[in-house]
């Protein structure tokens, strides 16, 4: 199985998912994000489009999915305590029992800016 890898790019308000963590979650059509604040862990989960706050996933197959994220990346900062825009990368846990993708916020690491640029 590919890595499970989240990119916050905190500069340009979006998050970014690779294919592996598509792949776990089965390359459903629409993914919700839950953050849990306390624990700083961000929660990916297939849905349907009925449900709150509902991201439609592209249906080509792609090797990334980049979603606008204003607003929970302001409350992702928040709650890490992050004090700078450096874009950064975290490794998730796929949780089979409950099909979702868990990411600790804590653990990402900042990406170099030469690296953010490629």
């Amino acid at each position: 199985m590919n890595p499970l890898l989240l990119t916050l790019n905190l500069k340009e308000d979006y998050i970014s998912l690779n294919e592996g963590t598509l792949e776990a979650l089965g390359h459903p059509r629409q993914i919700q994000l839950r953050l849990n604040e306390e624990e700083a862990s961000l929660a990916l989960m297939p849905c349907s489009m009925s449900d709150v706050e509902a991201v439609v996933v592209p249906s080509d197959p792609v090797m990334r999915c980049e979603i606008g994220a204003r607003y929970l990346l302001k409350k992702i900062k928040r709650s890490t305590g992050w004090e700078d825009d450096n874009p950064r990368s975290c490794e998730g846990e796929y949780i089979p029992s409950h099909q979702v993708v868990v990411f600790n916020l804590m653990n990402a690491v900042a990406i170099p800016a030469s690296s953010s640029a490629k």
